[in-house]
């Protein structure tokens, strides 16, 4: 019996457009990148693995624009996708014939689909994996990652470190291992090649890496790495790391592994390493068809595993079938078709991979729609209409910027935020605008309209938005401007030159005055992390005595240096183990939105045995609110403040059409103290 994953892909719109040819092109538009998204993702076939998948949507894009109706649509989504993917089909026939994709002899196949933990990108993906069941892992990313620990360099100051390793290869085909520590936290180009193994057994390769760590790199972490590329198996002999007084065994430290891709074998000799065929136990099956119901009757099947031997998978690809040539695509492409190509890609990546998406979002698809509409008023490229569209996920990890995107703007000489209806500044570089005055109209445009505007172009939380829009409110695409204002109920105006980004930056953007950790009185200590090593603060921290209140700072501090801090305000043995399942990444094998319940049960949050307080704001997140939540559920601070940002998860990069580059959250992470803490969106709350 044949299943079929059936899927609506015609979207109405939900609002009058006076061009019925633009509301026609939207529906094509939409058409594509339904059809697009399901075959980049979920299409196995062999054929599909080589293509450059940013030019296909700048292709695509360029085909559908000259559709003008069902016939011409089914043409042009033919001629993107039937060569890259032979066994999907666009008819007017609503049903599938399966017998297309079975050959004839099936000895020696197997079922060949796609499983996604997260999504892999590129070299940027983190731990984010897609592997095909039964295939190599084939990414290039750090997601290979074997073994990973992570560090904060505040710790270790004036060190010379060194970090060995030596491996045996157990594989008879060509492997590489590569291993490296570094400061560049991110950058797989840091890792150099540990080993290039051969075709013969028994292959043994060794590194030693030193690094010294300076004073300057207090804010920065020190990362271990070790990654394969290809599949097989390898053992770690001898994995060490060494310093002043201390030669630590790696294999023995809590040291965090890549469970989703390699299977871990520990003993007292090291540690057996081998490659999984499956990232995890669930996975579509010969007969599931994604099934696309487009616009004039037409539908797109697409199968969603195929069979396949180590060879190629079935069925095979017509003989003189060609590729179209995407570098023309890329070339000559408009600024619209760049703008549009980007939503297209985002949209999809968004719809089928972010953790949070169905809790945050009703209609997904009106929201692309919406955003197509937006671009037909774009007279040049422009990542306006994603960031709108993005900014309901309410994702404050997103970010977007692209090489074709203007900055030929410069900016107003002021810094303000908004306080209910009110634009209130809170810096002035500027004789004639004073702190506390409020901003009426900026060249002729209410002050309160345009801050909400740029509020709508950032993901995340409301304080988010607000604290974001600040940096955005500013810009200027003048030499000067007419800025009136409202002083003790007097209002006037006054024009001001453009400031240019580096002196902007410097003036507004840069805090001199930030405090320095220091007893603020007898029974209060202060320590900023932004402005203290972890050694400054620790000699503090020697000094404090029973029932003495210790004020955290960490609005514009070091994450990373705030973990650090935590076994010195408070007992370890008070230190509990972080709650199981809390970061959860979609495991992704069909193209439907992922669903991440939150089933982590309500904790009872301990009385407070140290008078600890985090001061907190919008600019704390991901990290700095993971061990501010983890602090509550030991019940070791409390914060005051403002609430956080609200977003947490590790970080997925993608690359877009136009050259430029997406990030966003690609797990999701719960709260230790359960339901009640659950903070995406909200951010954490300050208790006074």
């Amino acid at each position: 019996m044949m299943r079929r994953i059936v899927f609506t892909s015609l979207c109405l719109i939900s609002v009058l457009v006076s061009c019925k040819r633009e509301a026609d092109q939207n529906e094509y538009l939409k058409a594509f990148s339904d059809t697009y998204g399901v075959v980049r993702w979920f299409y196995p076939g062999d054929e599909a693995q080589d293509v450059d998948w940013n030019a296909l949507a700048l292709y695509g894009v360029q085909r559908i624009k000259t559709v003008r109706s069902a016939d011409e649509l089914q043409s042009a989504l033919q001629d993107v996708f039937s060569p890259i993917a032979c066994a999907v089909v666009i008819s007017n026939d609503s049903e599938y014939d399966i017998h297309k994709i079975i050959p004839d002899d099936k000895s020696g196949i197997r079922e060949i689909a796609w499983q996604h933990n997260g999504v892999d990108l590129g070299k940027w993906s983190n731990s984010y994996v897609s592997k095909r069941t039964y295939r190599p892992f084939e990414s290039e990313g750090l997601n290979r990652a074997v073994i990973e620990m992570e560090m904060p360099a505040a710790g270790y100051i004036g060190e010379d470190l060194t970090f060995s390793i030596a491996i045996e290869n157990k594989t008879p085909s060509s492997f590489e291992v590569y291993a490296k520590m570094s400061l560049d936290y991110n950058d797989p180009e840091a890792y150099v090649n540990l080993c290039e193994f051969t075709s013969e057994y028994q292959v043994q390769g060794k590194l030693k890496n030193r690094l010294s760590i300076g004073k300057n790199d207090s804010n920065k972490l020190i990362r271990i790495c070790i990654y394969t590329k290809g599949s097989g198996e390898f053992e770690i002999k001898d994995c060490r790391l060494a310093g002043s007084g201390f030669d630590v065994n790696i294999l023995k430290q809590p040291f965090r592994r890549n469970v989703t891709v390699y299977d871990y074998r520990l003993s007292d000799q090291g540690c057996a390493v081998s490659t999984k065929e499956l990232l995890f136990d669930e996975h579509s099956h010969i007969g599931d068809v994604k099934t696309l119901e487009l616009p004039g009757g037409l539908y797109a099947h697409i199968p969603l595993a195929l069979y396949g031997n180590e060879e190629q998978t079935y069925p095979l690809p017509e003989d003189g079938s060609i590729k179209p040539d995407y570098t023309t695509s890329v070339a000559t492409a408009t600024d619209r078709e760049m703008t549009l190509a980007d939503l297209i890609v985002t949209w999809n990546a968004m719809n089928y991979f972010h953790p949070y998406l169905s809790d945050e979002v009703e209609d997904w698809d009106s929201c692309l729609m919406r955003a197509f509409d937006e671009v037909n008023e774009c007279e040049k490229y422009s990542l306006d209409p994603l960031r709108r569209m993005m900014a309901n996920v309410n994702d404050a990890h997103f970010t977007a910027s692209s090489p074709r995107e203007a900055k030929d703007y410069g900016f107003l000489p002021l810094l303000a935020t908004r306080r209910n209806d009110k634009i209130i500044v809170t810096k002035s570089a500027d004789p004639s605008i004073h702190i506390g005055d409020k901003v009426v109209k900026i060249r002729g445009v209410d002050a309160v309209e345009r801050f909400k505007e740029c509020e709508e172009l950032v993901s995340g939380s409301p304080q988010y938005q607000t604290y974001i829009a600040r940096q955005i409110f500013p810009r200027l695409h003048a030499d000067e401007a007419e800025v009136t204002l409202l002083r003790d109920g007097d209002r006037f105006s006054t024009k001001v030159r453009r400031m240019e980004r580096n002196e902007f930056i410097s003036s507004l953007m840069t805090d001199s005055n930030i405090e320095s950790s220091r007893w603020i009185s007898t029974d209060t200590l202060y320590l900023n992390t932004g402005s203290s090593s972890l050694s400054e603060i620790c000699t503090l921290l020697k000094e404090r005595k029973d029932n003495q209140t210790v004020l955290i700072d960490i609005r514009n501090g070091n994450s990373f240096l705030l973990a650090s801090i935590l076994p010195y305000i408070a007992d370890s043995r008070d230190l509990l183990p972080m709650r199981e399942g809390i970061n959860r990444t979609p495991q992704v094998y069909a193209p439907v939105s992922p669903v991440i319940e939150d089933d982590l049960e309500d904790v009872e949050i301990p009385e407070l045995e140290y008078d600890n307080i985090f001061i907190t704001g919008p600019m704390n997140y991901s990290h700095d609110e993971e061990v501010v939540d983890y602090a509550l559920y030991c019940g070791i601070a409390r914060t005051t403040g403002e609430a956080t940002a609200g977003c947490n998860g590790r970080i997925n990069r993608m690359t877009l059409p136009s050259g430029g580059t997406m990030y966003f959250t690609g797990m999701k992470v719960l709260s230790n103290l359960g339901k009640q803490g659950y903070y995406y969106g909200k951010g954490i709350p300050a208790n006074d």
